[in-house]
């Protein structure tokens, strides 16, 4: 069986960027982050967000809760 390429930048074929990109990658996070309140304000903003669905928990699927943004 043929050798696997590793994915490491060094052997990173010519003009393939990709493995170190993604080894340099890192989150700019400050150190007290909440990742829901980010991901929800925006709709939590909006002048329907009383009636809108922001969480649905499913239970059992005839006990299904649905939570709104009020």
């Amino acid at each position: 069986m043929p050798e696997r390429p590793s994915r490491d930048s060094a052997s990173a074929p010519e003009g393939d960027h990709y493995a170190a990109i993604q080894q340099a990658f890192r989150w700019s996070v400050p150190a007290r982050f909440n990742m829901a309140q980010a991901c929800s304000r925006r709709w939590a903003v909006r002048h329907d967000a009383a009636e809108r669905i922001a969480v649905v928990d499913y239970l059992a699927p005839a006990e299904s809760q649905f939570h709104s943004y009020a």
